[in-house]
């Protein structure tokens, strides 16, 4: 799910040695979204393909999910994997990195447990939205142009454009509604 959406991802996480059980949101991300994020790393490196072809997924987690999964331990290395009780493989993965808080939902935001987790093209099925990077003072009439060359790639398929700044306005603005009614 992208930023300032409202929709939510998460699952129940679980260090394989301790057994500790941690519930966490989730979003799944290319390489290339720490950039457009703007993400800082407080701890570690950023996933990248260097990690192609290991065990494990490479995530990037925050410090409460850090703190919670791996108490009294440095995250960076250490590897979980998700709570299962259908009787399937977990699937696995290793912290390459830690940011201090991701509230992709905007500043109003709970603080949450969240772990960012490295995707790739080979998952494009389970993709659903693209972020894309313009650079500063691009004319709003290209979302026109980029409307149609989606158009041209998928027909059936439904696009909306949006800006992340506005994306940011419309979550801001429902989390201060309750506020301003009061």
């Amino acid at each position: 799910f992208p930023p300032y959406s409202n929709a939510t991802w998460n699952t129940t996480f679980e260090a394989p040695d301790t057994r500790v059980s941690v519930p966490a949101n989730l979003m799944l991300a290319d390489d290339a979204f720490p950039g457009l994020a703007g993400l800082h790393l407080v701890e570690g490196r950023m996933y990248g393909p260097q990690d192609n072809g290991g065990d494990a997924t490479p995530v990037v987690v925050n410090r409460r999910f850090a703190h919670a999964m791996f108490p009294g331990k440095g995250a960076i290395g250490q590897r979980f994997q998700e709570s299962r009780d259908d009787g399937k493989p977990a699937k696995r993965y290793v912290v390459t990195g830690m940011v201090d808080e991701l509230r992709l939902k905007g500043e109003f935001m709970s603080p949450v447990n969240f772990m960012l987790q490295r995707t790739t093209t080979a998952d494009i099925g389970s993709q659903r939205h693209i972020l894309v990077k313009v650079r500063p003072g691009t004319p709003r009439d290209f979302e026109a142009a980029l409307m149609r060359q989606l158009k041209n790639v998928r027909r059936a398929w439904g696009y909306e454009v949006t800006t992340l700044a506005e994306a940011r306005t419309v979550m801001t603005r429902a989390a201060l509604t309750p506020l301003m009614i009061l």
